[in-house]
């Protein structure tokens, strides 16, 4: 009997103050914040800042310059290091295709 009632007691106590965290976090804890005027207006477009845009500016793919740039300036290094790897290669590339050539027929290859 003892046994019994300790233990609907410790539930009933972990009831209450479950529910009590439960609305602890959803009023103090998670509650999102309210945005001021200031804020609700600097963050709201106005039809006036797109009838000054063109066309194209308005039916554009969102991302898609930025990724263009972003294709363009690294074929430009590649474009850059393979110029650079044929300038270096080709002083060197002779001797190297001497060497090997060298090499597979004294090993029979």
């Amino acid at each position: 009997l003892f046994y019994t009632l300790l233990s609907m007691w410790l539930a009933i106590h972990a009831s209450i103050s479950a529910h009590s965290f439960g609305v602890r976090m959803l009023t103090q804890l998670v509650r999102l914040p309210i945005p001021n005027k200031a804020q609700l207006d600097a963050a709201t477009a106005i039809a006036r800042d797109f009838e000054g845009l063109g066309v194209t500016s308005v039916l554009r793919v969102p991302l898609l310059a930025k990724q263009i740039r972003r294709l363009n300036s690294a074929l430009d290094n590649l474009a850059v290091q393979d110029s650079g790897l044929s300038d270096a290669g080709s002083d060197t590339g002779s001797d190297a295709a001497t060497s090997v050539s060298a090499a597979n027929s004294v090993s029979g290859g």
